[in-house]
């Protein structure tokens, strides 16, 4: 018989995945094509289906018929926590953003005891507080993480054990009680904390459309952390939404945490990326500027361009640039004429950069479609508003994307808060041009969003020709 360790069950969030792909295939939650495809039974298949534990081959296996990589998809505990050496080695290729890093050290050396690393998935949230992690290791040796990872349970009085390292019996204290332990212990014992994917604890008011905690313990537990008069722990925070009560709550302490939200790599610092991965970048001119165009098509996505630069490198490609650009290089033409159409609108436009190959399918479009799918289920509106919004081709104004409610007849303060959640959410983007604030998306969301925006408008014409 197996051994239990060898026994993997779905999580519910890893089910709306396989759901997902499935539907994509056109096949449906016992179709014999399927787990034929699997090599198991459909007994097997329904097991897996139940979130009943199955042998981790089959497990695999199902996951890989279904085209969704299995950690996706398996049930952990409820955040992974381990407690980190001081020699931690990361295996993640790093480039660039060192005045970034020199900056943030300083400010944890002299007193940030909160630091929240913002931005969409893939941008290299986690890398930047691994980094932070190596730099800091000599002042706070001891070392405690924990990663969410959209797990079902994410209440504080389940995750508070992990936070000091499993220091301390906290299960016969009331929540109150509990959060002065954890506190005291933060505040009182030098260590690194890091929490990553702390979205998976936030859920969307459909009234504001603000990221709020779940569980207040949680908002409690910032707040007392930050109103402590003294405190010895560094939190590292990696998150894909702002919690909307931190920014008052912050206000209050601003000398002690801070929000960094990434952007991606600068243009010299997307070609030291794809040196690092292997790529030759400066073999000819013609090389150079074909690279330099896949980044910035992608606006230096760090995970984007790392898979890029493993299908060049692996087969059929076997590294040559020129096959490649020959057989893709056509989506990086498309976005590029589509910028700098005349139209401001462009909803017919046919960008495909999150999908064009099936690598960038399975990871890139993956790990986005996630994040639709949470604004879809919390905050439909704002979720119709970042479908919407993909029409505009450059950056616009914010009355323009506010006029893409009014046909629905939200108020103004409705339209403002379904924008806010976007923004908080970093689906959107805020720039200064010509002294003017600007809203844009980043090519990646505008090309899922323009896709979810033609399934919008089918559902719409199919419902209106019913009525």
């Amino acid at each position: 018989m197996a051994n239990r360790r060898d026994r993997l069950k779905a999580s519910r969030k890893g089910l709306e995945r396989v759901e997902d792909a499935i539907r994509q295939q056109g096949w449906g939650r016992q179709s014999a094509a399927w787990y034929d495809r699997a090599h198991v039974s459909l007994a097997t298949l329904r097991r897996f289906w139940q979130r009943i534990p199955i042998s981790a081959d089959a497990f695999k296996a199902i996951c890989e018929a279904a085209g969704v990589d299995w950690p996706q998809v398996a049930d952990r505990p409820p955040a992974i926590a381990e407690t980190m050496p001081a020699a931690k080695a990361y295996s993640e290729v790093w480039v660039g953003r060192a005045a970034l890093i020199e900056e943030l050290v300083q400010g944890c050396q002299q007193g940030c005891r909160l630091l929240l690393v913002t931005g969409m998935t893939g941008i290299g949230k986690t890398a930047l507080v691994n980094q932070l992690c190596q730099r800091l290791e000599t002042a706070l040796p001891t070392r405690h993480r924990v990663t969410f990872d959209d797990r079902d349970q994410t209440s504080f009085s389940q995750i508070a054990p992990y936070l000091t390292g499993g220091a301390g019996d906290l299960a016969s204290l009331s929540p109150e009680e509990s959060i002065s332990a954890v506190v005291n212990q933060l505040t009182s014992q030098p260590r690194l904390l890091i929490l990553d994917g702390l979205e998976a604890t936030l859920e969307g008011n459909d009234e504001t459309g603000w990221s709020e905690f779940k569980d207040p313990q949680w908002q409690r537990f910032f707040h007392r952390l930050l109103a402590a008069e003294h405190c010895q722990t560094v939190v590292l925070v990696a998150t894909q939404e702002f919690p909307v009560q931190l920014r008052s709550l912050g206000s209050r302490y601003p000398a002690v945490w801070r929000c960094v939200p990434l952007k991606g790599l600068e243009p010299t610092e997307q070609m030291l990326l794809l040196q690092q991965l292997g790529l030759a970048t400066d073999i000819n001119s013609t090389t150079q500027n074909q690279l330099q165009r896949i980044g910035a098509a992608y606006e230096g996505h760090p995970l984007t361009l790392q898979i890029i630069a493993g299908e060049i490198l692996n087969p059929p490609f076997d590294g040559n640039l020129t096959a490649y650009w020959g057989t893709y290089g056509h989506e990086i033409e498309q976005l590029e004429r589509a910028t700098q159409a005349m139209p401001l609108e462009g909803e017919a436009d046919r960008l495909r950069l999150d999908s064009y190959s099936r690598r960038l399918r399975q990871i890139v479009r993956q790990r986005l479609e996630t994040s639709f799918n949470r604004l879809q289920a919390q905050v439909p509106l704002a979720y119709r508003l970042l479908c919407l919004g993909a029409v505009y081709r450059r950056p616009v104004v914010e009355a323009f994307w506010l006029n893409l409610l009014t046909p629905l007849q939200p108020n103004l303060d409705q339209q403002q808060l379904m924008l806010d959640a976007l923004i908080d959410r970093y689906l959107v983007e805020e720039l200064v041009t010509h002294d003017q604030l600007h809203l844009r998306q980043h090519n990646l969301i505008r090309s899922i969003a323009l896709s979810h925006l033609r399934h919008l408008r089918t559902h719409d014409d199919n419902a209106s020709t019913r009525a």
